[in-house]
């Protein structure tokens, strides 16, 4: 009878453990996560609460990287539906599996593109169109057996020559991605931008620093400590504020090039705008969709580059 009193006793204090220690650990967000905040009285005030309690109650990123790890050890699963998991360690973005488009969609996506590009033609911008490569579909021999990777950025290459548009292919390029994140590393924004440019950035010596923790990783081990080498490469430019990480709506830069550049860009950009930035004597950097020549300002040069599982934003353009 006392050993059931004890072992009762001892998993309702385990049980209550996480509610005593939220008052003390206060919980972080990671990757891309937007905790709830905190509630206000008010007839939602109890769905607030039970909102709030879910995010940020104590040992709850560590609680599902134990979860994770055991169902990625034992069973080779992923207890994350956006995370996929690959051989090697390597690490897939399952959005990418979610795009699928007809020939005629294709065909209307590169005539909405071509359309930008005569705007931007007609005020005196030299414009440019890119597609960053979803990670599967550069690296995708690490894919589960039962996975097969259709490349949509592929496919609207022969629509976007129909209409013209000046596109710089990155399909055909060896660009490195990192193992556990959706995104290229630092290196392969170079040989990006050297595709873009003709810049010779790849060339440059680089540093070897094992800092960057992938965005899939976080998403799946929130409380997990690896992390993987970043090669990094000495630029000159200069950020007017804060570029956030590489994160802010806007980026404003000089460099040493010459020129003026606007560019469309979205998360690929992170990695790839410093070395953008020296390349121009001004550059804006947008994570806007306002693809207009009166967003681009006096811009001479004008980049928008998009990820391959975003081609379909221009059906709606």
């Amino acid at each position: 009878m006392r050993s059931s009193k004890v072992f009762i006793t001892t998993i309702l204090l385990l049980c209550l453990l996480p509610a005593v220690l939220t008052i003390f650990l206060p919980t972080k967000a990671v990757a891309n996560e937007i905790l709830a905040s905190s509630p206000t009285m008010g007839i939602h005030f109890l769905e607030e609460c039970a909102d709030w309690m879910n995010d940020h109650f104590a040992l709850r990123h560590e609680f599902s990287t134990w979860w994770a790890e055991l169902n990625a050890k034992i069973f080779q699963t992923s207890v994350e539906e956006k995370v996929i998991l690959g051989s090697n360690g390597e690490l897939y973005y399952s959005e990418d599996f979610d795009l699928t488009m007809t020939d005629k969609e294709l065909d209307e996506a590169a005539y909405h593109i071509s359309l930008i590009q005569q705007e931007m033609e007609s005020n005196g911008k030299t414009f440019l169109f890119t597609i960053a490569p979803d990670k599967s579909s550069l690296h995708g021999e690490n894919l589960p057996s039962n996975l097969t990777k259709v490349s949509t950025g592929k496919a609207i290459k022969p629509y976007l020559e129909k209409y013209g548009v000046n596109y710089v292919d990155l399909f055909d390029e060896e660009i490195p991605y990192y193992r556990t994140d959706s995104h290229w590393n630092s290196y392969g924004a170079a040989i990006a931008c050297d595709k873009l440019l003709g810049t010779k950035y790849a060339t440059y010596p680089f540093t070897e620093s094992k800092q960057h923790t992938g965005d899939l990783y976080e998403m799946l081990y929130p409380a997990g400590t690896e992390t993987e080498e970043n090669l990094l490469c000495s630029l000159n430019y200069e950020v007017q504020g804060s570029d956030n990480g590489g994160n802010a709506i806007t980026i404003q830069t000089t460099g040493d090039g010459e020129g003026n550049l606007y560019c469309f860009r979205d998360s690929f950009g992170v990695a790839l705008y410093p070395y953008l930035a020296a390349s121009f004597e001004t550059a804006t950097f947008s994570r806007g969709r306002d693809y207009t020549a009166e967003q681009c300002g006096d811009a001479d040069t004008v980049l928008l580059e998009i990820v391959e599982r975003n081609l379909d934003t221009f059906l709606d353009q």
